[in-house]
């Protein structure tokens, strides 16, 4: 599906933040919205919201999974400043 590439496309950036060690100019928004975005749409997909959306449980649910396995990549390669702007998010 479209979905899962769309997670799974920002896998060179985060080579590139593990490689260097940093995170230098990248910005951790687009994968807090992501995960937020993952959450909403589990949570739309619950049985006792939406019978029978099993598709879209486990898409997202596979969602959450990267984008916290990211967002904790980058929570450990960014700044003091950063770090507080991601938890504050």
């Amino acid at each position: 599906c479209v979905c899962v590439c769309v997670f799974v496309e920002v896998r060179p950036t985060f080579y590139k933040i593990v490689k260097k060690r940093s995170t230098e100019e990248f910005s951790s928004l687009p994968y807090v919205c992501t995960l937020f975005n993952c959450l909403l749409w589990v949570l739309y997909g619950m049985p006792f919201v939406k019978p029978h959306s099993v598709l879209i449980l486990t898409i997202n649910g596979f969602g959450i999974v990267l984008e916290l396995v990211y967002i904790v990549i980058f929570f450990t390669f960014t700044t003091k400043q950063k770090k507080v702007v991601i938890v504050a998010s």
